[in-house]
């Protein structure tokens, strides 16, 4: 459809390698539609991720194969369970890194059974309470506490979002840090957690260690913001670091 060969083609034309996409001969791309207020908050949104289900893992086994040895994996709970399961355990096989995103805190316990396995988690705090069972208005579900039990729980990296208040990011060593969002004139918040988690991975996969790379997706995060859609922000390594 429309929006697939839109999405392709800008993907082909910032470089990516589209050669294992499939198409669906009867689901349409996915979409989400957004209503923001005045200024720039989300009302309300609505997706529709049906073509997710089609994500097999026989649909996606030959791109997992051909993968090379610096590659780093990214998921998120929009995948069918079996499809996120199978490709955790692909990357846990083969000693690759693999970050999680949650999506919603319904989405996000497809990743309880494999937790232990992932490389890096990146959710929210009400996603966060989600995964351990807690209750997210209990007023002691801090983000601190979620991401020091999350990681205690995994032993892996996890970050910890809660919108405009600070996040909180527990290593794998068990420490824990609190970072401040940059103050912004916020034009809309549409895609601001999507290019955060961007941000992280990237900074991840050119190995500039956990905590700076936490700081170049606040960074993305903040031109997301201030553009007011992640189709507007104007992202380079000049933006990001002068941030």
């Amino acid at each position: 459809d429309l929006d697939g060969n839109t999405v392709t083609d800008a993907a082909r034309a910032a470089g990516v390698d589209t050669s294992g996409l499939t198409v669906s001969a009867e689901t349409p791309t996915a979409g989400y539609h957004a209503t923001l207020d005045e200024a720039g908050g989300l009302i309300i949104g609505i997706a529709d991720m049906k073509i997710c289900d089609e994500m097999a893992p026989a649909t996606l086994g030959p791109a997992a194969g051909a993968s090379g040895e610096r590659d780093f994996w990214i998921v998120d709970a929009n995948l069918p369970v079996a499809t996120l399961a199978f490709l955790v355990e692909e990357a846990s096989a083969s000693r690759r890194d693999i970050a999680a995103l949650t999506v919603s805190p319904a989405k996000a316990v497809k990743l309880v059974p494999m937790l232990d396995r992932l490389s890096y988690l990146v959710t929210n705090r009400r996603e966060a309470a989600a995964l351990l069972g807690r209750d997210p208005n209990d007023p002691s579900a801090t983000v601190a506490r979620l991401a020091t039990e999350l990681a205690a729980r995994r032993g892996g990296h996890v970050v910890v979002t809660n919108g405009a208040e600070p996040l909180s990011a527990a290593a794998s060593t068990g420490e824990v840090r609190s970072y401040a969002p940059l103050k912004v004139a916020v034009a809309g918040v549409n895609g601001a957690g999507d290019s955060f988690a961007a941000g992280v991975v990237n900074g991840l996969w050119h190995n500039i260690g956990f905590n700076v790379a936490i700081r170049g997706g606040l960074a993305d995060a903040a031109l997301t913001l201030e553009s007011g859609s992640v189709l507007q922000a104007r992202f380079s390594e000049g933006a990001i670091a002068e941030r």
